[in-house]
């Protein structure tokens, strides 16, 4: 389980090689960022940005969750983002029992079921650090065959 910034997942990039999620940070000294995804079986990109520049006080901020299989089996959760109360969010979305299950509705609902394995992006807008909106903005069912496809 890894929960943190984007710019501190260094080695543990190679496990997301193969997911559509490239981030970029507008500025090395600032939180804010930009989400580029490539959609599944598409040839356009979702392009998705934080906005912690415009306001000191309210911020949006993205999180991926990604639930992938492990090259020898093994399960990875990945919950990262841009800001820490993006981060808080998702934790606490998977720690207490409503969210949870409004999260996996959501993606039966999106999927017909909910899978074993995949990438969640979402918008979390916060006030002084305390989230008050949740959105998702992505999402895509990963294949156990995750690591063996290329």
């Amino acid at each position: 389980i890894y929960i943190g910034a984007f710019k501190n997942l260094r080695k543990l990039e190679k496990l997301l090689f193969n997911l559509p999620v490239k981030y970029r940070y507008n500025y090395p000294w600032t939180w804010d960022g930009e989400l580029y995804i490539e959609k599944e079986g598409s040839d356009s990109l979702l392009h998705l940005t934080t906005n912690s520049q415009q306001s000191k006080k309210c911020k949006i901020n993205l999180e991926m969750l990604a639930k992938l299989p492990g090259p020898n089996g093994e399960n990875y959760l990945i919950i990262s983002g841009f800001g820490y109360a993006s981060h808080v969010e998702v934790v606490r979305m998977l720690s207490y029992p409503q969210p949870l299950t409004e999260l996996e509705s959501k993606l039966k609902e999106i999927n017909g079921i909910f899978p074993r394995y995949f990438l969640v992006v979402f918008r979390i807008t916060s006030f002084q650090r305390h989230p008050f909106k949740t959105e998702l903005k992505y999402f895509e069912e990963i294949s156990p065959n995750y690591f063996v496809q290329f």
